[in-house]
């Protein structure tokens, strides 16, 4: 039936939004998924859709609250979408302490690496028809910084660090903030690199990063390293992984290993309030929110 302000608007059949938050962040593929509800994947698809809106509503309000009190670190996570002539980076952005995800953006860009000639005149004829951006990963890194300038105007520390490797793309698109570089010259806020084939233990200050990589590559089906699982459209795929900032970040507790009384969600190491996070989360399931109504910007808003 019609009803504007429900998730279930127009639908037909109801699913149950908990067992698909729950799949998608445990390698479970959309057909898996199907099989699991007893419904095609088609509608596994529309109902992840909708589930990934409100988590990006969610995400985007509680966002424009929070009060930076933490260093951060940003890599690229590579994978690719409908071939491997097609490879992606999606820049995340996490708390070096909470591993709390503030930001992701993603980017086509070319294939490169060893290739067979057979391969370099199969990748030549399809970039007769599209040709990634040359210039595509400083531009997305470009959308990370602004983010970031963001969360300093909010934050009280008198100096915050974002760690990167060493990659000269991400110096340049920082350089080119300008609400960045006035906080380079007056040395409230400080970028610092450290080399990628650091041994990627507790101590390595792009733990964040190597802990995202790992949960990405072993919960989303698609980006398990060898498998028959890919994605086969950029959008499906940016949408399975806001369900996973989702689940990161207001679900999952921070460690599993601690006692229970002291365990935390990932936001409330991050500094969030937890009365804050029960309000975005009470009618997740149910109210449906709408673009127009929400702070949503970016590549968030892409996505939607």
């Amino acid at each position: 039936p019609y009803q504007p302000f429900r998730l279930a608007h127009y639908v037909t059949r109801r699913l149950s939004y908990r067992r698909i938050e729950q799949g998608i962040p445990s390698c479970c593929g959309v057909r898996a998924l199907g099989r699991s509800l007893g419904c095609s994947p088609g509608t596994v698809s529309n109902r992840v859709s909708r589930l990934a809106r409100q988590y990006i509503a969610a995400h985007e309000r509680i966002l424009a609250r929070v009060t930076l009190r933490e260093s951060l670190a940003a890599d690229g996570f590579q994978s690719f979408t409908v071939s491997q002539y097609y490879p992606n980076n999606i820049h995340l952005l996490a708390g070096c302490d909470s591993q709390y995800l503030y930001f992701m953006d993603y980017v086509t860009i070319r294939r490169a690496g060893t290739m067979t000639r057979r391969q370099k005149r199969l990748r030549s004829a399809l970039e007769q028809l599209y040709r990634a951006d040359s210039r595509g990963i400083p531009r997305s890194f470009a959308s990370l910084a602004v983010a970031i300038a963001k969360l300093a105007d909010r934050s009280p520390l008198p100096q915050f660090t974002l760690w990167t490797d060493k990659k000269t793309a991400y110096r340049t698109a920082l350089s080119g903030i300008p609400a960045i570089r006035r906080r380079l010259i007056d040395h409230t806020f400080e970028h610092k690199t450290v080399s990628s084939r650091r041994a990627r233990d507790l101590h390595n200050p792009l733990f964040p990063m190597n802990y995202h990589d790992r949960e990405i590559r072993k919960g989303l089906a698609e980006h398990v390293r060898v498998s028959t699982r890919f994605a086969r459209n950029v959008n499906n795929s940016m949408e399975r992984l806001w369900i996973y900032l989702g689940v990161h970040n207001y679900r999952k507790q921070f460690r599993l290993n601690t006692p229970i009384a002291e365990r935390k969600l990932h936001a409330v190491r991050a500094g969030i309030d937890r009365d804050e996070i029960d309000a975005q989360l009470a009618n997740l399931y149910s109210r449906r929110r709408l673009l127009s109504l929400e702070p949503v910007r970016g590549c968030a808003r892409n996505i939607w």
